[in-house]
């Protein structure tokens, strides 16, 4: 049965871990917890990369998908909290790898902070370069964030051009960016953002 990216993802780190660590080691690294025994396993066991990327991550439905991986055999509980990778899951798991392998420039432990913020004042900055060049000054933000607020209106303030250039120098560059991926992960960054009569839900 053909794993989902989350579940792949969780016994990536399974493998990686070699029994050595319990369960609530990969939730904890998956969630980017900032303790030092976290941040260490991150990089004794090279899963630097995976740190933090779901921190939407639930307990409860890490847990699922942590039973689903014992009932299909792509693991098994060897002692208390602590799983190992059957010789069945690491076939799986070669099979996902190389349909679906990590990106090269996925960085958990260096970017994940900042990726979230850089994100957040991407997407408010789209949404609100898109109703100026319609001349609609008042709309419902994507968020309420003051900081993120206030940042994008003081950013768009100092660029000091007319509303026609600040939205084509952003068309252009959001262009020039979505080149560089294939065409569903371009799609995947259009749907995420918000524009002019273009709903999104909030960050």
């Amino acid at each position: 049965m053909p794993l989902s990216y989350l579940e792949g993802i969780i016994l990536y780190c399974f493998q990686q871990l070699k029994c050595e660590r319990s369960k609530a080691a990969v939730f904890h690294l998956l969630k980017g917890k900032k303790s030092s025994q976290t941040i260490q396993d991150s990089i004794i066991f090279h899963l630097s990369n995976l740190f933090g990327i779901c921190r939407e991550l639930e307990l409860e439905e890490y847990n699922h998908l942590l039973n689903r991986l014992v009932q299909l055999s792509y693991v098994k509980q060897v002692k208390g909290e602590f799983y190992m990778v059957t010789m069945n899951g690491e076939r799986v798991l070669q099979e996902f790898l190389s349909e679906k392998p990590f990106p090269d420039k996925l960085d958990g432990a260096t970017y994940n902070d900042i990726g979230k913020i850089f994100w957040q004042r991407l997407s408010l900055f789209v949404q609100t370069v898109s109703h100026l060049v319609y001349n609609h000054s008042k709309f419902l933000p994507i968020t309420n964030n003051g900081q993120l607020l206030h940042f994008v209106k003081t950013y768009i303030l100092q660029m000091k051009e007319t509303k026609k250039n600040i939205g084509n120098r952003t068309f252009l560059e959001m262009n020039r960016l979505l080149e560089c991926l294939d065409e569903k992960g371009a799609i995947l960054v259009v749907n995420r953002l918000s524009g002019f009569k273009k709903k999104w839900n909030h960050l």
